[in-house]
C-alpha cells in the first residue's frame, strides 16, 4: 500500500514540473545574453575618437564621469603645450581656431570628497585636399598591357575612391593603387581617366582627371644567318612604305634585330655589304611583336672577307694554337 502512494506521488510530481515548463514563457536566445558590464568609475572622452582625423579647425569635446555618488565635479583642461584651463562643471569644451596637424586634449575631474580621474584624447585636423602625386600612363604610346597607377600625397578613405574610364582588379598599397585591367587596351585610342575620392579627414580629391593614347605600333623581330649558318652583325634593317623609310635598325652581335613601326602593311629591307639584299613582306599589328625567327640570307660573292689569326704560346713545352675568324660571320 505505502509503495503504490510512493510512485504515485512521484508521477504527480513529474507531471507538475511538465505543467510548469509548458506554461513558463519562452525565453529567447537575446534575453539570455548577459548584460554588458557597466563601465569602471571614472573619467571618458566621448567626442572626439581617439586618432580620428577632421577637416574642421573648430571641434567640441565632450565627456562623461562615472562615480557611485551624486557629488559635483570640476574640470580642468588642457589643449596641447598650453596652460590648464578651468571649465568648471561643465562636460564639454569648443576649441576654435584650431592649426593643421594633431591635437592633444587632457582632461581631469575632482570633487570635494577627493576623488580623481582623467582622460585624454589624440586627433588630427587637416583641412588640405588630397591631390594625385603620380599616376601612369601618361602621353602618348601607352603599352596595351598597361597598368592604371596611382599614388597620393596622403592616406585616403579606399571605400570611397571610385575611378571612371576603367575597369579591372583593384589593388592597394602603403600609399595609392594599382589597377589591372581586366581586357587589354585598343590600339591607337585616347583613354580619359578619373579618379574621386576622399581622404581621412573627408577632403575631396584634386586633380584626379587625365588622359592617355595607347600606341599605334608593333615591332618586327628576327634573327639573321648567312647560307653557311653564321649570324651576321651589322646587318641594315628598313621598314619601308611606298619606298620611304619608316623606322631602321642593325643587326647586333648575335644578327638579332627589333624595330618598332606603326600599324599597317610594309617592306622589310636587309642589306649590307656582307649579303646579298633581301626583302620581305610583312604585316605589323599594334600592340604586338611579328616574329620573323631566323631569316636566311646569302653572302655577298664580291665581299672580302678578313681573315684574323689568333696565335696562343703557352708554356715552355710548346703548345701551339691558330685560330682564324672570318669578320662578320659568327657560328651560333
Amino acid at each position: 500500500m505505502r509503495k503504490n502512494i510512493l510512485v504515485s506521488a512521484v508521477v504527480a510530481a513529474l507531471m507538475l514540473a511538465c505543467l510548469a515548463c509548458l506554461l513558463s514563457p519562452t525565453v529567447s536566445a537575446e534575453a539570455r545574453i548577459p548584460a554588458a558590464p557597466a563601465p569602471e568609475d571614472g573619467l571618458y572622452i566621448i567626442s572626439p575618437e581617439n586618432g580620428t582625423s577632421g577637416n574642421v579647425t573648430t571641434l567640441t569635446v565632450k565627456w562623461q564621469v562615472v562615480s557611485p555618488g551624486p557629488e559635483l565635479f570640476y574640470f580642468l583642461v588642457k589643449v596641447d603645450d598650453g596652460a590648464w584651463i578651468n571649465n568648471s562643471q561643465r562636460t564639454s569644451i569648443t576649441l576654435i581656431s584650431l592649426e593643421e596637424g594633431w591635437h592633444l586634449v587632457q582632461v581631469q575631474a575632482s570633487n570635494e570628497l577627493g576623488s580623481y580621474y582623467a582622460d585624454r584624447v589624440e586627433f588630427e585636423v587637416d583641412t588640405l585636399a588630397p591631390s594625385i602625386t603620380s599616376r601612369s600612363p601618361t602621353g602618348s604610346g601607352a603599352a596595351l598591357s598597361s597598368e592604371i597607377m596611382v599614388y597620393f600625397s596622403e592616406d585616403m578613405d579606399q571605400g570611397s575612391v571610385q575611378i571612371q574610364g576603367a575597369q579591372g582588379t583593384l589593388t592597394w598599397g602603403a600609399s595609392g593603387f594599382v589597377l589591372t585591367p581586366y581586357e587589354a587596351w585598343t590600339p591607337a585610342t585616347n583613354y580619359t581617366i578619373e579618379v574621386t575620392g576622399l581622404d581621412l579627414a573627408g577632403n575631396h580629391l584634386v586633380g584626379g582627371t587625365w588622359s592617355f593614347n595607347t600606341t599605334d605600333k608593333g615591332s618586327i623581330a628576327g634573327k639573321v644567318k648567312d647560307d653557311r649558318n653564321y649570324t651576321v652583325e651589322g646587318v641594315e634593317v628598313k621598314v619601308l612604305k611606298d619606298g620611304a623609310v619608316i623606322a631602321s635598325t642593325t643587326t647586333d652581335s648575335n644578327g638579332n634585330f627589333n624595330v618598332e613601326a606603326p600599324q599597317g602593311s610594309y617592306n622589310l629591307s636587309l642589306s649590307s655589304p656582307k649579303i646579298e639584299a633581301r626583302t620581305l613582306q610583312v604585316n605589323v599589328t599594334a600592340g604586338e611583336t611579328l616574329e620573323l625567327g631566323v631569316v636566311k640570307v646569302e653572302r655577298a660573292p664580291d665581299y672580302t672577307w678578313v681573315a684574323i689569326d689568333v696565335v696562343i704560346v703557352l708554356g715552355a713545352v710548346g703548345l701551339f694554337f691558330v685560330g682564324r675568324r672570318r669578320d662578320g660571320l659568327k657560328p651560333k
